[in-house]
């Protein structure tokens, strides 16, 4: 077999993920480089304080939750694509149901009929088409797998946001100020303290910086700050965000782990 001309379909897709993921990288900085806010001085009426307030004079681009989902998208119909060629190159033909398995559950993965032969929604079903060396590849990289249930697999993350951008809803992003630099405009005899806001979350009115003085003001533009804005998926994205997750961190994670997956796949059958 000709390996240089082995997976091109799956190829090609991640091709094109890497392509849309560079772009969004580029979006993102170009995002931050425009300061996409405004900053006001305010007063706190019920403390008193000077407060700094970061309000958004752009929305976060709906293309780019479009852009992630294709993403994603591709990256998960690689591996099905592989699968599919895979089977057709050892069988002559493509058989029924054949696709990627991603199991969280080794059971269903592993699942048989009374008469011993395996389910169609087993992993194992999916895979009956491959040899031996790509299936026990294929088995051996299911999330049942992972040792730490604290750990969340990379694959089962992008099954599952691959099948929420499909049927349910586009992934969006948020905005965090990762790197904030306060500034204090003027010369203060007054004052008590201040305090600024670490990894806030720029929504409306969101308080990037506060400051304490003694008496009231008349003119109370104190504070000013250049920010660092970090796109990121929110936790409501993915049951297994624990956090929020930067955007092109995660793209690129799902990217790898699909590279790998290929190379292990392409090298089986030699």
């Amino acid at each position: 077999m000709n390996n240089s001309k082995y997976l091109l379909a799956s190829k090609a897709k991640v091709e094109r993920a890497i392509f849309n993921i560079n772009y969004l990288e580029s979006e993102f900085k170009n995002y931050n480089e425009s300061k996409p806010y405004e900053l006001k001085n305010e007063l706190d009426p019920s403390t008193n304080d000077i407060i700094l307030v970061y309000y958004p004079l752009q929305p976060i681009p709906t293309n780019w939750s479009v852009i992630i989902g294709e993403i994603i998208f591709n990256l998960r119909s690689a591996l099905d694509i592989a699968v599919f060629e895979m089977t057709v190159n050892e069988n002559g033909s493509n058989l029924k149901g054949t696709e990627f398995p991603i199991f969280e559950d080794r059971n269903i993965f592993y699942e048989v009929k009374k008469d011993g032969q395996y389910t169609n929604r087993s992993g194992i079903y999916k895979i009956r088409g491959l040899n031996d060396k790509s299936k026990q590849i294929i088995e051996s990289i299911q999330p049942f797998n992972i040792l730490n249930n604290e750990e969340t697999s990379i694959l089962s993350l992008l099954h599952e946001m691959n099948i929420t951008d499909k049927h349910k809803q586009l992934h969006l992003c948020r905005c965090l100020a990762t790197s904030t630099k306060v500034i204090i405009t003027k010369d203060i005899c007054d004052m008590i303290d201040w305090s600024m806001s670490v990894g806030t979350k720029l929504d409306q009115r969101a308080i990037i910086s506060r400051l304490h003085l003694k008496n009231i003001h008349d003119n109370i533009d104190f504070l000013t700050a250049n920010i660092d804005i970090s796109i990121e998926f929110d936790k409501t994205c993915s049951l297994n965000f624990k956090k929020s997750e930067k955007v092109i961190y995660i793209l690129n994670s799902f990217e790898k782990c699909v590279q790998q997956i290929l190379y292990l796949l392409e090298n089986s059958n030699i």
